[in-house]
């Protein structure tokens, strides 16, 4: 049940006090008691909901705090033949470019030599014809 639902049981719970507050005396027992028991499911139902949602904004919260570290972790990058390399001074450095694909999921890890080609540690996509950049030092 999301934030809605639960807004939706608190509302109806909040009417059955409300009917129960003008309550005529003549009111049976057994009509009584039928709208105190339909009381507590609303009841229920709303504290289910709000403990849903309470877990809901802490797994938000959990995923705020991750991509906030890797976004503070990223490196600057500059593209060059449809890689990205980190960038230094606004030229290309680090050796071998970024995972292209590990990319897509704000990711930066570098391929890494496997007999004649390169392969990404993370993902185990293969490459070929990458090329290593160094930035030139600044004179």
């Amino acid at each position: 049940m999301d934030i809605a639902g639960a807004l939706a049981s608190a509302a109806a719970a909040l009417n059955i006090v409300k009917q129960l507050n003008d309550v005529d005396r003549s009111l049976g027992e057994g009509e009584l008691r039928a709208k105190i028991a339909s009381l507590y499911v609303n009841l229920a139902e709303v504290k289910m909901a709000l403990a849903d949602a309470q877990q809901e904004i802490h797994e938000k919260d959990r995923e705020i705090a991750e991509l906030k570290k890797r976004t503070a972790l990223a490196k600057p990058m500059i593209e060059v033949h449809g890689f990205s390399y980190e960038a230094v001074e606004g030229k290309p450095t680090g050796g071998l470019p970024f995972c292209p694909n590990c990319l897509l999921e704000e990711v930066q890890i570098r391929p890494v030599k496997v007999l004649h080609a390169f392969q990404c540690p993370r993902c185990k996509s293969h490459f070929s014809r990458l090329q290593y950049m160094n930035a030139q030092p600044a004179p």
